[in-house]
């Protein structure tokens, strides 16, 4: 069995945007806030590859880079130094 404990998730070399990968025995999961997708070992390194481009062609891919975009606004909106 795999111990979650004495992992972590890393980030995805080249993506620009806050997007995390973590590899298990028998799947990968990707992590963007708000969204979470599983992807077996056959296509994870795609998936990868594919999150370092700024328009990626799979799904999961293009849904990752609209999380991690939205997210990354809501911060800018709620941190943002505003005037008196």
């Amino acid at each position: 069995m795999h111990n979650l404990w004495k992992t972590s998730f890393e980030s995805i070399a080249g993506c620009p945007y806050p997007v995390f990968r973590q590899d298990l025995p028998y799947s990968s999961l990707f992590y963007a806030p708000g969204y979470l997708a599983v992807a077996r070992p056959q296509v994870a390194d795609e998936l990868a590859h594919q999150l370092a481009s700024p328009a990626p062609g799979l799904f999961a891919a293009r849904r990752l880079h609209e999380q991690a975009q939205a997210a990354l606004q809501r911060w800018e909106d709620t941190y943002r130094p505003r005037p008196f």
